[in-house]
């Protein structure tokens, strides 16, 4: 597993990949409203305040709405499509310990 300590400003680490139902407590109701509304953002990946508050509570705790599952998936799909965000997905991805 790895540490975005340096990545992406947060201390998250080790409980990457996620999953419904892998036993995370719930987000409470302003945090999933937070989950949502980050993931609402055109371009949640150039998003650092989102990201990183994102990146740092899906390990901890489920958004009960699937956007932790979702951000996970997001990463894999543009660390593997190239393109201009690809190394920024890559990069985040391997930090959290996804196999990309």
């Amino acid at each position: 597993s790895g540490n975005l300590r340096g990545v992406a400003g947060t201390d998250a680490d080790e409980a990457w990949p996620v999953a419904r139902g892998d036993g995370r407590p719930d987000m409470d109701n302003i945090e999933t409203m937070r989950a949502e509304k980050c993931w609402d953002r055109e371009k949640i990946l150039e998003h650092k305040k989102c990201l990183d508050w994102m990146l740092e509570a899906c390990p901890e705790r489920n958004s009960r709405t699937g956007r932790c599952v979702a951000l996970q998936e997001l990463l894999m799909r543009k660390c593997r499509e190239g393109g201009p965000l690809s190394k920024v997905a890559c990069k985040l991805a391997k930090a959290v310990g996804l196999d990309v």
